[in-house]
């Protein structure tokens, strides 16, 4: 019975930041029942608040913060399908949140879910079932590149933040910003107001707005050429590290000339103008 309530209470939208997550084995149950389906979730292009979470051939849509409870963009879940009528009152919840933004004004979070489903993403989503996430099975550990709000900022918006905390907004909006701390207490963490930054997201309680991350690395100064690389790199999962001595034992020696047997099968363009598009000193020649 104590079971039946809790799934009961956690399907309507609770008057705290967050529902609670129902325990592992009511979950099972309703695994097991069909109630629930476990999928990865990921959200829509340019928004933290509207997402999707496939099973077979169904689809779950899952939009606004108190459905997504916590959940962020590739955590794998246990979804509830939700009825029309509660459905419409999770988007009633969606209506009266409204969420700090980097401007330092507050913009209702109804506002980006109706955006994010407007136009030719409005007939992908029409029709399909609405879901809640009543528990994360996997926290997507996905190391995060992105910037520093200053303190001046943040306390303007009415968060309480201490002297050492800073709000990490990532470059993918696809997550939501993280409350960090620099990596080493040492650090004056000014300073790093206006560098881009690398953090990863670590525990979310339910009566906090964001999460708590982990400062991991500096990268450097917003606008710098090599700065802005590197995040791109980080951000789309793309190994830049040096290779490794193994690896350079594979390659042939320097000196090394192709054969007969190595141009066999193979286009000879040798005698034709090839030219580079990459600038001086790059190592990957595409031509």
């Amino acid at each position: 019975a104590g079971g039946v309530d809790e799934a009961q209470k956690a399907s309507k939208p609770s008057k705290e930041p967050f529902p609670q997550h129902l325990r592992a084995q009511l979950v099972a149950k309703g695994l097991k029942s069909g109630k629930f389906i476990q999928g990865d979730l990921y959200m829509m292009r340019k928004t933290r608040f509207v997402a999707s979470v496939q099973h077979g051939k169904e689809e779950i849509i899952i939009s606004g913060s108190l459905a997504l409870n916590r959940a962020i963009n590739g955590d794998t879940v246990v979804v509830e399908r939700l009825d029309a009528q509660q459905a419409a009152e999770y988007e009633g919840a969606t209506q009266r949140l409204r969420h700090r933004v980097s401007s330092g004004d507050t913009v209702s979070e109804a506002e980006e879910v109706e955006q994010a489903l407007d136009g030719s993403d409005a007939l992908t989503f029409s029709g399909k079932t609405r879901g809640r996430v009543v528990s994360i099975v996997k926290r997507n550990k996905k190391l995060l590149p992105g910037s520093i709000q200053p303190l001046e900022t943040s306390r303007m918006q009415g968060l309480d933040l201490e002297e050492s905390e800073r709000i990490f907004m990532p470059a993918d909006e696809r997550f939501p910003f993280v409350v960090v701390r620099p990596a080493e207490k040492s650090a004056k963490v000014e300073e790093h107001e206006g560098m881009r930054v690398v953090v990863a997201v670590g525990v979310w309680d339910r009566f906090s707005e964001y999460p708590k991350g982990h400062w991991t690395r500096t990268i450097g100064a917003i606008g710098d050429v090599n700065t802005e690389t590197e995040m791109i790199l980080i951000e789309n999962n793309i190994s830049y590290e040096p290779f490794s001595e193994e690896v350079i034992k594979c390659l042939p020696p320097e000196d090394f000339q192709p054969g007969p047997k190595d141009l066999e099968g193979r286009a000879d363009l040798r005698d034709v103008c090839v030219c580079s598009i990459d600038p001086p000193g790059c190592e990957d020649v595409d031509d």
